[in-house]
């Protein structure tokens, strides 16, 4: 990732921990710039281990990255991963565009380290995250 911002960020997010599961609503698209800050954010040291916890990602504008960040946020889903994370349930708000940004995401995913799904809502996301015993607070 580079030292310093070599452009503006484009995009947004906020992020937080609800009991056992990770919330995040990002507004994309998304460059490099902003991606590091999000990995700065999200990511725990090295080596941190906490109790298994779900992800729901909530996405609205166009959920769409810079080529350049797809190999960073691999590694950043491996490490979340070997940090507890293991499922995640994608939402993206755009009810037109959801087919191709799913498409965009299962690209740039690859062989994702945990259990993916995408939805069509926060209900059925948190029903599926509940399933697998991972509940907000």
């Amino acid at each position: 990732m580079p030292d310093g911002p070599r452009y503006a960020g484009h995009g947004s997010f906020s992020l937080e921990r609800s009991g056992s599961v990770f919330v995040l609503d990002a507004q994309g698209p998304w460059n490099l710039e902003t991606f590091a800050a999000y990995a700065k954010a999200a990511l725990p040291p090295v080596g941190t281990q906490f109790q298994p916890f779900g992800g729901y990602v909530a996405v609205s504008g166009e959920a769409l990255m810079t080529p350049e960040v797809v190999p960073h946020w691999r590694r950043s889903n491996a490490l979340l991963a070997s940090a507890g994370l293991a499922a995640v349930a994608y939402h993206f708000l755009d009810d037109a565009g959801r087919s191709v940004y799913q498409d965009v995401f299962r690209l740039a995913l690859g062989e994702a380290p945990f259990r993916v799904r995408f939805v069509d809502s926060r209900t059925s996301a948190l029903l599926w995250l509940a399933d697998l015993g991972f509940s907000p607070a």
